[in-house]
This record gives structure tokens, C-alpha cells and sequence, in this order.
């Protein structure tokens, strides 16, 4: 195992504690005076403010998923446990876009005759 090997357990990770201290100074809903009412400006201007957060804490690289996930994970278990909600600009939905349908594909391959493609 060499010098730049790190196991997961190795690495630096974003504390509860710096985590939630970050989230409360950024706080905010969209309209709310600290963002746009616009939903994705307000949740593009909190992910990098939380971002550089994570960088300068940690010196990780945050995911929109992570952040978004550990949110989410986190009001949970204030909420069951007491505690006032921190705001935060909701994630808006992406919408995947893909030419072809699964159903299309599957078509496709069948058609092909290959190998374990057949309907049900």
C-alpha cells in the first residue's frame, strides 16, 4: 500500500459539528432575503456556499447529492428529536434527458437476438 493508498476511514471528513455550524450562517429559504425566490438560484448559491464550506473545514470536494442527502438526514433527526428546523433551499429535481427508452433499447437488443433478452 503506498503513501497516497488511503482507506475511507483515513480520510478527512466534515464534522457534525462544522457541518451544522455551516448550515446555520447559510441558512435560508428561497425569497427569504438571503436567496432568490428563483428555486434553483437559491439552491445553486447555498450549495456553493455550503461547498466552500466542506473545502475549507475539510478539504473535501461536496457532491449536490451528498449535501442534499445529509440535509435531509439531518432535519429528520432534529425534528424527532426536538429541535427547530434550520431552512434550506430545497434541491430542484432533475430531469434526466435520454433519447432512448429502456423499452426502445430492450426492443433494440431483442431484435439483435441477444442473449437473455426476451420479454417477460
Amino acid at each position: 500500500m503506498g503513501k497516497d493508498d488511503k482507506k475511507k476511514d483515513d480520510q478527512t471528513k466534515w464534522t457534525k459539528e462544522a457541518f451544522i455550524k455551516a448550515w446555520i450562517v447559510h441558512q435560508g429559504a428561497p425569497g427569504d432575503g438571503n436567496y432568490s425566490k428563483d428555486p434553483k438560484e437559491a439552491w445553486s448559491r447555498f450549495f456553493a456556499e455550503m461547498s466552500g464550506c466542506a473545502k475549507d473545514d475539510a478539504g473535501i470536494i461536496l457532491e449536490e447529492q451528498d449535501l442534499a442527502l445529509r440535509l435531509g438526514i439531518t432535519a429528520r433527526y432534529m425534528k424527532s428529536n426536538g429541535w427547530a428546523a434550520i431552512k434550506y433551499p430545497k434541491r430542484p429535481k432533475k430531469t434526466v434527458v435520454d433519447d432512448e427508452s429502456i423499452d426502445a433499447i430492450m426492443s433494440r437488443l431483442a431484435a439483435a437476438n441477444t442473449e437473455g433478452v426476451k420479454k417477460a
